[in-house]
Order: structure tokens, then C-alpha cells, then sequence
């Protein structure tokens, strides 16, 4: 499932509160950032381990996040790799609960 940060109001301070909305769900494959593939991914984002692939949405955003079970996956970096704009590839972290 795909969620997005947003405004739940005012905490007790004042200060904006924020939480994360229930999205869209996908179908997607996630894999393990292992060798060279890791090493590249880990020098421009250093907390990505996980590659998630799914049919290509407008709507995924690095500023948004996957939902897998329990887990929570940071998109760090998405893109489309090849021309037709079949697939959407994303670089993860996993936040740590």
C-alpha cells in the first residue's frame, strides 16, 4: 500500500502534527539490494537495501512511503527505467520501528 504524509491538525503544543494517510494499493516485487547494484544505490542514498518494482503510477513520490505487512519502506529515489513507461523502480529504506 502507498501512503502519504499529511496534516492531522495541531498538537498539543500548537505545533503541526502529521501522519500518514491510507493509499492506494499495488502490486510490486521487492528485492534485496545485494553487490554492485547495493554499492551504487547505497552512494547516493546510504540507507537504501530494498528495490521495489510495480507497474508505473504517477502517484509514487519519494516523498511518500510503502506499506508491506508490518513494514514500512521509505521511497528514497523512483524512476521509470525504460522508455515505455511500463514500470516504476524505487530505491527503499526501512524505517526502523
Amino acid at each position: 500500500m502507498l501512503q502519504a504524509r499529511g496534516s492531522t491538525g495541531l498538537g498539543d503544543r500548537g505545533q503541526n502534527a502529521t501522519g500518514w494517510s491510507t493509499g492506494t494499493e499495488f502490486n510490486a516485487a521487492i528485492t534485496q539490494l545485494t553487490g554492485r547494484e547495493g554499492e551504487l544505490a547505497r552512494q547516493r542514498f546510504p540507507t537504501a537495501t530494498l528495490k521495489v518494482t510495480t507497474w508505473n503510477s504517477t502517484a509514487i513520490k519519494p516523498i511518500k512511503r510503502f506499506l508491506f505487512g508490518t513494514r514500512k519502506l521509505s521511497i528514497l529515489d523512483a524512476n521509470t527505467p525504460d522508455e515505455l513507461d511500463r514500470v516504476t523502480v524505487c530505491l527503499c529504506g526501512e524505517e526502523k520501528t
